[in-house]
């Protein structure tokens, strides 16, 4: 389960107000669109964090990068609302919190519509 959310479902997580903190390992996307991998814990004091994309390394300001965080990132942030229950196959996934359910075509795409929906 390493895989992280789309784009699209990232940004609205950001609106909605999921916090971040970078760290090493992180994916993240810019206004642009293009995907960058957090290098080094951060963000430091001047809101900078260190992103590569498979071509440069750059050093850009945290409000301008959106998380796409992975499955267990998200599972982390659910289980402060309760228990979780993840369930399915073959690209039919259900993520449930409490009275809150959301479909998704992968486990970090069900888990990401749920917290949105909570976040909501």
């Amino acid at each position: 389960m390493s895989q992280a959310i789309d784009g699209e479902l990232g940004r609205a997580l950001k609106v909605a107000g999921l916090p971040w903190r970078p760290r090493r390992g992180d994916r993240c996307m810019d206004r642009l669109g293009i995907y960058w991998i957090v290098l080094a814990d951060g963000p430091a004091q001047d809101g900078g964090v260190e992103v590569h994309n498979g071509a440069v390394i750059e050093r850009r300001h945290v409000l301008g990068l959106c998380w796409l965080p992975r499955p267990d990132d998200l599972l982390a942030v659910l289980h402060r609302y309760g228990p979780v229950k993840l369930t399915g196959a073959d690209g039919r996934w259900t993520c449930a919190v409490g009275d809150t359910s959301a479909p998704g075509g992968s486990p970090a795409d069900a888990a990401g519509r749920a917290l949105l929906a909570l976040l909501a």
